[in-house]
């Protein structure tokens, strides 16, 4: 495959006691598994409560982890959404990490649920 994705990073089992420590260890499998590999690995996680009700997130809004999951990344993509962009659908595509290109700008989205897409 050219692609892994793993839907909750939080969920593998790497040994560790400590559940910071597992994430940590989780992330940088992944990016050496990518490199092994040569594939696009992408890990998908959750946000810690200090994302509730922020449009634009940032690398301490990821649940457990403000160092190692970060860290371990090249990109990070939030989705974030204020009170109100709640209610309405809308969200914010934000890049707490970047190091793939300098444009590190908010987008604004709308999630449509009768479909399940993004537009």
């Amino acid at each position: 495959p050219d692609i892994l994705v793993v839907d909750q990073i939080r969920n593998l089992n790497v040994g560790e006691k400590s559940f910071v420590r597992t994430l940590e260890v989780a992330a940088q499998g992944m990016r050496n598994f990518a490199k092994r590999y040569k594939l696009l690995a992408v890990s998908i996680t959750q946000a810690g409560d200090s994302a509730n009700g922020k449009a634009i997130l940032s690398r301490g809004d990821i649940d457990n982890s403000n160092v190692g999951i970060p860290g371990a990344s090249d990109l990070m993509i939030g989705i974030g959404a204020s009170h109100e962009q709640e209610i309405s659908g809308e969200r914010t595509l934000s890049f707490p990490k970047q190091k793939i290109s300098g444009n590190k700008m908010p987008i604004p989205v709308f999630f449509n649920m009768k479909t399940m897409r993004v537009e």
